[in-house]
């Protein structure tokens, strides 16, 4: 920057009172000097004109750090486009049906004693086939499916000193299928 004001301070003081020289194009690389520049001396079509002048009056009302943050945030790299959510599994017609999993905690038998009550419940199974429901690699508990496949199991859950995720997903032990992973936070 203050090489910048070193190289047009000559001109500006040979200017005095004469006339006005006028330099082309624009600082590329500092928008925010080119925004200050346009609001200067506007042509109408969205150019504009510099003056060493106007130049000076610019670079006197930025500061270097506010140039140096333009400049890093037109240099930043590109933030990562998230990627989309995936799409809806919907089993192909013909196959066995999907298998689901879901966790909550136990409203109607919340638990006491520092134990919290977890509900796991799902569908998708063989009718009246054994599921196990497993969290840390380990069957935590097992149920009966009902005649269409469904279960409904509750577990208790030790609550710790601070909320702790668990993830758990369920197994039926005739048909082979497993469900999808269940989060909770106890």
């Amino acid at each position: 920057m203050e090489s910048v004001r070193a190289a047009v301070e000559p001109m500006n003081t040979a200017l005095g009172s004469g006339p006005t020289i006028f330099l082309s194009g624009s600082f590329s690389g500092l928008p925010l000097v080119n925004q200050a520049l346009a609001a200067e001396n506007p042509t109408g079509d969205g150019s504009f004109i510099v003056t060493v002048r106007g130049l000076m009056r610019v670079l006197a009302r930025i500061t270097p750090a506010a140039v140096l943050e333009a400049l890093a945030v037109q240099h930043a790299p590109p933030r990562p486009v998230p990627a989309p959510p995936p799409p809806h599994q919907v089993p192909p017609p013909g196959s066995q049906p999907m298998v689901t999993c879901s966790a909550e905690m136990d409203l109607a038998n919340p638990g006491f004693g520092g134990i919290t009550n977890i509900r796991v419940f799902g569908g998708g199974f063989v009718a009246s086939e054994v599921v196990n429901v497993i969290e840390f690699e380990q069957i935590q508990t097992t149920t009966v499916a009902d005649t269409l496949g469904s279960y409904s199991v509750t577990m208790g859950v030790f609550r710790g000193q601070f909320p702790t995720s668990h993830t758990v997903r369920t197994h039926g032990s005739a048909s082979g299928r497993t469900s999808n992973n269940a989060g909770y936070t106890v």
